[in-house]
């Protein structure tokens, strides 16, 4: 491991002088970027069958979109976004009796792959694909064409407006400006001591109790529609309850000269024809969910966190919640940089870091100054490492029996490309269990559809610059829980 930190340090210190002429970046607190106009007033949108449709006011404005600290993913990395005109997004997610009265339907149907399948008019439908939330909101299109203002339609929101939307102007993880809880150095499902000190979100998050029906409050069911506090927009349930379809094309953020700036996003829309070739293989078929939904842990929950699901099929959980919006063209300003967080500890270390680089430029020792500058990166390096040989050896990534008595295991490939699909069955003393089971992810960077006699998997985007990720599964059958390890791969 010695040698490992040693090769880390010297490639990075080199990697460093070879680049080190290059412009420093000004650093700007989020809460200082973060601003917006007066909100449009309400506009409530008549249905058939006497049934309404609330639509708050969003107005036009600047933020920090994504994570807002020094962490390592580049997909969810902070960034500037300028949205330049105001629009409307529903109230509450859109319900079953919203959902039939637009689609002139009777009942609400559940999918049969739907695991929570509770049915009343307030509760939001569930289960819905992208293509079906475009029909609703097409649908909806050609109902209020003659009472929407002047350039405006039905559509989803586009991911920056939906985070925007669901900030309100926080900064912090969640909309009432609260932060995800973790803990460090224990592992809280394995309960084990751990040799480096890493970030690990816990299970349960007492201010999320009240702003979202999660993992550890749901009890596994839906619930109606604006139960939980809303946020400063009065927009309810923006964590929580149903995952929510976005306009954009499932894709990583745009990539940065360097790790630690971001250039302005103007009105950003991904679509399949913004992508590389390269990424038109992963991503074509997938669009993003956003908020999380009732079977996720709070890190789900989170305001940046990305979610995705395969475009003509709905995920276990994905609902909708319609925009009002004007057509707008994408835009990059290339000339507006810099470097946005609000976690001013990272500031203070960043700023210190800079003057230990002054002071080894003029004695000529720039190589030592670079190693000081690495060492935070080098250390979540090691800190992926331990936590993935930690995984192991606690018996969390092997496949086979959890708890309970028996033999059986996941059957299934173990390594998945991003962008596949792949289908796992539980066989027990031998025999393909063919119901009643029910399927889990383990893990993150991949979407699971739950079938009850097998799961089908797709696999997102490996979250670390190596280029493959561990991940999993777990299967629960009769009092049992089951694991199995899946190897995510570029």
């Amino acid at each position: 491991m010695t040698r490992l930190i040693r090769t880390v340090f010297l490639c990075a210190a080199a990697a460093a002088v070879a680049g080190c002429a290059g412009p420093s970046m000004e650093l700007i607190p989020a809460s200082k970027v973060a601003k917006s106009g007066s909100p449009p007033p309400p506009r409530t949108v008549p249905l058939p069958g006497n049934v309404k449709l609330e639509m708050q006011g969003i107005p036009k404005g600047v933020f920090v979109m994504g994570r807002q600290a020094c962490e390592k993913l580049n997909m969810e990395m902070g960034h500037k976004v300028t949205l330049t005109e105001d629009f409307w997004l529903s109230k509450y997610e859109i319900t079953q009796e919203q959902y039939c009265a637009v689609l002139n339907k009777k009942n609400y149907e559940h999918k049969n792959f739907c695991g929570t399948k509770v049915s009343g008019k307030n509760f939001p439908v569930c289960c819905v694909s992208w293509e079906e939330a475009k029909i609703f909101a097409n649908k909806l299109n050609e109902l209020c064409q003659d009472s929407l203002p002047d350039g405006y339609r039905f559509d989803l929101p586009t991911e920056a407006q939906w985070e925007y939307a669901c900030r309100a102007g926080a900064i912090n993880a969640f909309h009432d400006n609260s932060s995800l809880k973790v803990t460090l150095s224990t592992d809280p499902e394995a309960g084990k001591k751990i040799t480096k000190p890493l970030f690990i979100p816990l299970p349960e998050c007492e201010n999320l109790d009240k702003l979202a029906w999660y993992k550890a409050n749901s009890s596994a069911q839906l619930h109606e529609v604006g139960q939980k506090k809303p946020n400063a927009w009065n927009l309810y349930d923006m964590h929580g309850n149903v995952a929510e379809w976005c306009k954009d094309v499932y894709s990583q953020y745009a990539k940065t000269a360097d790790k630690i700036s971001a250039v302005n996003m103007i009105d950003p829309l991904v679509t399949s024809r913004d992508l590389t070739e390269s990424m038109k293989k992963y991503f074509t078929d997938s669009h993003c969910l956003r908020g999380g939904n009732i079977f996720l842990p709070p890190k789900y929950m989170t305001n940046w966190y990305r979610g995705s699901g395969l475009t003509r099929q709905g995920g276990r959980c994905s609902g909708i919640r319609l925009a009002i919006v004007s057509p707008t063209v994408s835009k990059i300003d290339t000339s507006d940089t810099g470097y946005y967080s609000q976690n001013i500890l990272f500031l203070q270390k960043k700023k210190r870091m800079d003057e230990i680089r002054q002071q080894a430029l003029k004695r000529q020792i720039l190589l030592t100054a670079e190693l000081v500058l690495i060492t935070a990166e080098a250390s979540l390096e090691m800190a992926e490492i331990i936590s993935d040989a930690h995984d192991q050896i606690s018996g969390k990534n092997n496949s086979g029996e959890f708890s309970g008595s028996g033999n059986g295991n996941i059957r299934g490939a173990s390594s998945i490309k991003t962008g596949r699909t792949a289908v796992y069955s539980l066989y027990v003393n031998g025999r393909k269990v063919t119901s009643g089971v029910r399927w889990r992810t383990n893990g993150t960077s991949i979407t699971l559809n739950d079938y009850g006699s097998y799961a089908r998997v797709m696999a997102g985007n490996p979250p670390i610059s190596s280029g493959a990720f561990r991940t999993g599964i777990s299967a629960e059958y009769q009092g049992k829980r089951y694991y199995k390890t899946i190897r995510i791969a570029k």
